[in-house]
C-alpha cells in the first residue's frame, strides 16, 4: 500500500485574496516538497472547502464552478495529486 497525504489547498499550497483563485499565488517551498515527495512514491489527496457558501454545498455545482480552474491552477504550478 502506497503512503497518502491528505492536505488542504488553500494556505496550505496556495493563497489568495478575495477569492481569486485563478490568481493564486502558489506556496512553491511546499509544491517543490511535494513533488520531491511524489518522486519517491508518496501520493497526494487534496481537499478544499472552495464553494461550500456561495454554492449552498452543491457538490455538483461546485465541481462546475470551481473544479476546472482549481485543476489548472495545480497543473499550472505542477502540484502531484491523486485526487
Amino acid at each position: 500500500m502506497k503512503a497518502r497525504i491528505v492536505m488542504d489547498i488553500d494556505d496550505t499550497i496556495s493563497t489568495h485574496r478575495n477569492r481569486d483563485y485563478e490568481n493564486a499565488t502558489p506556496n512553491f517551498p511546499m509544491i517543490k516538497k511535494m513533488q520531491e515527495l511524489s518522486k519517491k512514491g508518496i501520493e497526494f489527496v487534496l481537499y478544499t472547502a472552495r464553494g461550500q457558501i456561495s454554492c449552498n454545498g452543491d457538490i455538483k455545482k461546485i465541481e462546475e464552478e470551481k473544479g476546472p480552474t482549481l485543476r489548472r491552477w495545480l497543473a499550472r504550478y505542477g502540484v502531484p495529486y491523486l485526487e
